[in-house]
């Protein structure tokens, strides 16, 4: 089965309903009728709240997350080794710390980041990506 790691910015391009949003669905109801293994780091889905929250407020975002895990979605808890390894990629790479985490999970679990973020464009030596 395919793996593949949402980054912060696909799941927002979906609740705000930009061009990838069709794409996104599409993904996301591919994961929930089990064909597509979905993975998303908490500090990722932690940005997609915060982003969410100073859009929509507080209850408008805490129901957009409640949504979107209804789609089998794994949480991966950030973990020590999971955060010294996201440091070292920002170490070398001049990206966001939160995209750091999305490539620190798409390395452990070899799966491709779905992103539309140009920031990505620097760490396409070290980790797939699907371009939405």
């Amino acid at each position: 089965m395919k793996t593949h790691i949402l980054d912060s910015w696909a799941v927002m391009a979906f609740f705000k309903k930009e061009a990838a949003h069709l794409k996104i669905k599409t993904i996301l109801d591919t994961a929930a009728s089990g064909k597509l293994r979905l993975i998303m780091s908490v500090i990722n889905l932690a940005e997609v709240y915060y982003k969410l929250y100073r859009r929509v407020g507080k209850l408008e975002a805490q129901k957009s997350i409640a949504s979107l895990m209804r789609v089998p979605i794994e949480i991966i808890p950030a973990s020590d080794s999971l955060i010294f390894e996201a440091a070292e990629i920002k170490a070398v790479y001049p990206i966001a710390f939160g995209d750091c985490f999305a490539a620190a999970v798409a390395k452990r679990e070899k799966g491709a980041i779905l992103t539309g973020d140009p920031e990505f464009r620097k760490l396409k030596m070290i980790v797939k990506i699907e371009w939405l």
